[in-house]
């Protein structure tokens, strides 16, 4: 591998590649080609804050139809993080990577406040 990754929790193979879930500081998953030993980071999880321990688990990649991934990463969570006590959940994240970024969507109100914009112009002029 070009890249050393610590902690890994769950690692599964698709179409030659590798993912990996971490639990190192950044709560990243990586993509391994397992032909040319490149390791790339996809995406990191979120962070908590405060006195919450928790720890990125196991995941699962599935292709979608239009080409892109959806990966399903799983994490325990322990709210109270007291040592000894165990009172944790589960709780499932869920992204979708694809090759081309997502188009920005335009507001359906765009239209509506561009002919206000326009009228607003008009009347400046008149006056």
């Amino acid at each position: 591998m070009d890249q050393e990754l610590k902690r890994v929790q769950g690692a599964k193979v698709l179409d030659g590649r590798m993912y990996l879930s971490t639990d190192i500081g950044t709560k990243s998953v990586y993509s391994l080609d397992l032909a040319t030993a490149h390791v790339e980071e996809l995406f990191r999880l979120p962070i908590f804050e405060g006195d919450i321990r928790f720890e990125t688990e196991g995941l699962a990649p599935r292709e979608l139809a239009d080409g892109g991934l959806e990966m399903h990463v799983e994490r325990v969570i322990d709210p109270q993080a007291v040592e000894g006590e165990f009172d944790a959940y589960t709780r499932l994240y869920r992204y979708v990577l694809t090759d081309e970024p997502a188009p920005v969507p335009v507001p359906a109100t765009l239209p509506l406040v561009l002919s206000g914009l326009a009228a607003f112009g008009l009347a400046l002029r008149r006056s």
